[in-house]
Parts: structure tokens; sequence; C-alpha cells
């Protein structure tokens, strides 16, 4: 956290510091320091299938892969393809990526959440792709690569025309 410095007063400007703190907690739809501190922490260790419980239980996934919370959709989604649990993962990203199509359609009324970018959705197709290889449904696989390589051409006409 960056605290400013007042050459004026010679004093550090605490409150500025926890204020933008709170700010950022508030804007950050139901993550914590504690378990971002967490699920990070057993990423690390290669604990793939703890990143994945600590992220469904973050993220309130319910054995449906349904959540109100698309950050710990997509990391869930992430952990459980790295531990291997490629129908889990497909059930959990399908979720997340219906999710970020309501978004994008306006027909949700979440706020405060993370807004998902495109590439967000190309590694949801991507993840999808590896679970489904790894389960030995080859058709899924295409189709979710695919599903890849279109989100990075839309991807790359979305930031072609923000960069101009």
């Amino acid at each position: 956290m960056y605290i400013s410095y007042s050459s004026t007063s010679g004093r550090f400007l605490p409150c500025a510091g926890l204020l933008a703190a709170f700010a950022v907690q508030g804007c950050a739809g139901g993550v914590s320091a504690r378990d971002v501190a967490g699920y990070d922490n057993q990423l690390a260790t290669g604990n793939y299938a703890g990143a994945s419980t600590l992220a469904t239980g973050a993220g309130g996934i319910g054995a449906d892969g349904r959540s109100s919370n698309l950050l710990w959709s997509l990391n869930a989604g992430a952990a459980t393809t790295y531990s291997g649990d490629g129908s889990r993962t497909i059930l959990v990203l399908d979720e997340a990526e219906a999710m970020m199509k309501r978004r994008d359609l306006g027909t949700t009324a979440e706020k405060g959440q993370y807004h998902a970018r495109t590439y967000d959705g190309v590694m949801v197709n991507a993840y999808k792709a590896i679970s489904a290889m790894h389960d030995g449904h080859s058709d899924i696989a295409r189709t979710e690569l695919l599903r890849s390589e279109d989100r990075q051409s839309r991807a790359e006409t979305d930031y072609q025309a923000e960069v101009a």
C-alpha cells in the first residue's frame, strides 16, 4: 500500500492509505485478502485441489457449479483444471461463462463484482478444452478450442480499437 508523504508537515498520511485500502476492499466484490492469500499459497505450493476447495468455498460455488461471484468461479475453474478434475472444471467454467454472458447482455443486477474482459473468456474456453482433452472428450475439446480462437480474434479487434 502506498502512503503519501507530506513535505510541508513532515508526517505520513495514514488516513489516505486506509481510505484507499477500504475503497479497494469494498470494490472487490466479495474477495477477502485472507482468501486471496490462502488461494495464492495453495497454488504456490502445488496444492491445486486445496486451491480449488478454497476458491469454491470463498465463491460460494455450489455442487452444480453455480455462484454469484465471477472472480472466484474463474479461480476455482483454473485450480480445478490444474488438479485434473476435468468434469468439475467444465461444470464450474460453464457457469462462469454463463455469468459473463449475462453481464455482457446486461441481464444481471450484480454490482461491485469483477468485470470479465475478453481474455477471461479466451482462458475459460482454453481451460475447458484442456479438461475435455484430459477426460478424453476430443469433440468437446475441439469446440472449446474453436471458441477460444474466436474470442482471441475478438480480443484483438477490441484492443486495436481501444489503442486507436
